[in-house]
């Protein structure tokens, strides 16, 4: 929060997501806090703090979310339930400044994107990639597919670079779950700081004890050959994958799987 906050300038409104909403602690949180406000005290800079209770979530299923505030009504195509936030300061920043009318701020979010993050790249049977490389990351995923999985099984292909917090990452996206799990596919971004797919199936089996007795685990050092095997399992078992870990294997399968859509709509 101390190096984020070096960016405000004396008298420049600031716009801050509410810390107390964040996937973190108290204790951080209530740190977070506390350094934007004496710092924008100092700066005599206007602080604006804007979290879950300044909207009213009407819609969220993988099309994307409708929400509204006191004043407007918007929707955007991201999925995470994060993004309405992360809208509304931007666009409160933009009315607030003059730099957008309303309307223009509307067409905004709804035409914003954003790769790699909760992104559907594949739509049967749901392919979601999200770009989470570390435990935040992950927990926001986990709270992501509580919310729109349903009753869905989910297929995960996971894949983690080794100075990464990975046991805790596993962790958060396995264990003790809102949503069923039916396959943990792991494999290896390639970097040479990978952790090895092997290792990273033994890991999760490990972690999820019992809770693991009926899901499948596999693992293929190639990520290609782990979506194009998770692909085959959700198609069996009616279920959706989820691909995440790292950008380095968002980057390497990203366009692998547009290709698989591209070619799929061509026949």
């Amino acid at each position: 929060a101390g190096e984020k906050a070096g960016i405000i300038k004396k008298g420049c409104p600031v716009y801050a997501y509410a810390p107390e909403d964040a996937l973190i602690s108290d204790e951080d949180a209530s740190v977070a806090r506390e350094v934007l406000e004496k710092q924008c005290a100092k700066l005599s800079a206007p602080l604006s703090f804007i979290g879950y209770g300044d909207f009213e979530l009407l819609s969220h299923d993988f099309t994307g979310q409708r929400f509204k505030t006191t004043k407007a009504e918007y929707h955007t195509k991201m999925l995470a339930p994060y993004q309405p936030i992360y809208a509304l300061m931007a666009a409160q920043a933009a009315l607030d400044t003059k730099l957008a009318d309303e309307q223009a701020v509307k067409q905004g979010i709804l035409d914003c994107t954003w790769p790699a993050r909760m992104e559907v790249i594949l739509e049967d049977p749901t392919v979601l990639l999200d770009g989470a490389h570390n435990l935040q990351g992950c927990l926001g995923l986990r709270k992501s597919l509580a919310e729109l999985s349903g009753r869905t099984p989910i297929v995960f292909v996971l894949g983690f670079l080794e100075d990464k917090e990975h046991r805790k990452m596993l962790e958060a996206l396995l264990v003790d779950t809102d949503y069923k799990i039916a396959a943990v596919v792991g494999t290896e971004p390639q970097d040479e700081r990978r952790f090895h797919a092997e290792d990273l199936v033994r890991e999760a089996q490990e972690l999820m004890g019992d809770q693991g007795e009926e899901v499948l685990f596999q693992s293929f050092t190639d990520p290609k050959d782990a979506v194009t095997r998770a692909i085959l399992l959700a198609g069996e078992r009616d279920a959706m994958v989820a691909i995440a870990g790292s950008l380095y294997l968002a980057g390497e399968v990203r366009p692998f799987v547009r290709s698989l859509n591209r070619a799929k709509n061509a026949r």
